[in-house]
């Protein structure tokens, strides 16, 4: 009996010892998190309610699911990359009150109008679109803003021209969207609806396992993960698609109904305000990533045909892009998204349109 209270007192030590010594390199990896690891490799180590909202590009959204975070700059080796105003857009500060002879341009759609293929803002399309226009076409006090945000469907660029661009009083809006909205109708049948739930969920933080509570055990768990938090922490919990066993069944299935109708609701808002308009066709590259399935390439086809349709019918200039921007691999980093070569050709090609369309008042040439 003696034999056993001795086994049960030691083992009680050995418990209560380990249970200190964790106790002890706990608070000591919780002091280092705070106050010895360096800025650049802080946020790794902490739980995704830690990180400071400035550290993402995306920021929860009450109508949206999610927008661009204002303020965010990411630096990468010291170069400030992806960096948004204090309104939350792509670019330099801007004032949201208009100021008094300026032509705004807003350019509304996803990751294809934030240009999430190039790292610098300069070689963003609507930033490249700004300096053509004053620089080659000799235009002056024009604003080309970029309203662009990853994973955009129509549906959120609906809701972000109603609440978040219509304050910027823009002149003239260019819609462009295809991806994004074929993405949207790649879910089961039973759950495509007008409000886009079954793809779009609410923003909502990654699961953590239990352990990573310890931040000795996150520590040494994310010891060799270079890479900070990014907004695809986060998108992976918003947007879920499910094509099923046939995706050109689905697509029948689910026609692009509800994109024709965001498109038909932003022309009724934007004529309302008295504010131009001009759609531009789904571009890609056709034999790179997922763009070269049959499926994506059928999506994107409907889109162009109902953009094109609502264009003629309600008397707006249609930027036929999908005809002129070159499908050579160089230009494109996956078949949708383009480099900074390709979005160079793009802003060119869009600021002809726009020229030739005078959409901007001959009275602001020089």
């Amino acid at each position: 009996m003696k034999r056993f209270r001795h086994y049960y007192t030691n083992l009680a030590i050995i418990i209560l010892n380990t249970i200190l010594i964790f106790a002890i390199f706990e608070i000591f990896a919780r002091v280092a998190l705070f106050h010895l690891v360096p800025e650049s490799k802080f946020l790794r180590f902490k739980l995704p309610d830690e990180w400071p909202r400035k550290s993402l590009k995306l920021t929860p959204h009450p109508y949206l699911s999610y927008s661009t975070t204002p303020g965010y700059i990411n630096f990468n080796n010291g170069r400030k990359e992806f960096v948004h105003n204090s309104l939350g857009f792509r670019g330099d500060e801007i004032t949201k009150i208009k100021k008094n002879g300026v032509f705004r341009i807003v350019a509304l759609g996803g990751s294809t109008t934030y240009t999430s293929g190039t790292a610098l803002n300069s070689n963003a399309y609507p930033s490249l679109l700004q300096k053509i226009l004053i620089d080659k076409y000799h235009y002056s006090n024009i604003e080309v803003i970029n309203a662009g945000v990853p994973g955009y469907t129509s549906w959120e660029s609906l809701v972000n021209f109603q609440f978040r661009v219509l304050d910027l009083n823009p002149d003239l809006i260019i819609v462009y969207h295809g991806t994004n909205d074929t993405h949207a109708r790649l879910v089961h049948p039973m759950v495509y609806q007008s409000d886009n739930t079954g793809s779009r969920k609410h923003w909502e933080n990654p699961a953590i396992p239990f352990w990573e509570y310890s931040v000795l055990a996150r520590f040494f768990a994310r010891l060799r993960i270079d890479k900070p938090p990014s907004e695809n922490d986060f998108t992976g919990a918003i947007t879920a698609h499910n094509p099923g066993p046939n995706p050109m069944e689905t697509l029948r299935q689910n026609p692009p109904t509800y994109f024709k109708r965001n498109l038909s609701n932003i022309i009724a808002i934007a004529k309302h305000n008295n504010i131009k308009i001009m759609f531009a066709t789904w571009a890609s590259s056709p034999n790179l990533g997922y763009a070269k399935l049959k499926h994506y390439k059928k999506g994107f086809s409907e889109t162009v045909e109902i953009v094109q349709q609502l264009g003629s019918k309600n008397a707006i200039p249609v930027f036929e892009f999908h005809k002129l921007m070159p499908t050579d691999s160089k230009y494109w980093i996956d078949g949708i998204h383009v480099n900074s070569k390709g979005s160079l050709i793009k802003a060119e090609l869009f600021a002809k349109f726009i020229v030739q369309k005078r959409l901007i008042p001959d009275a602001l040439r020089k």
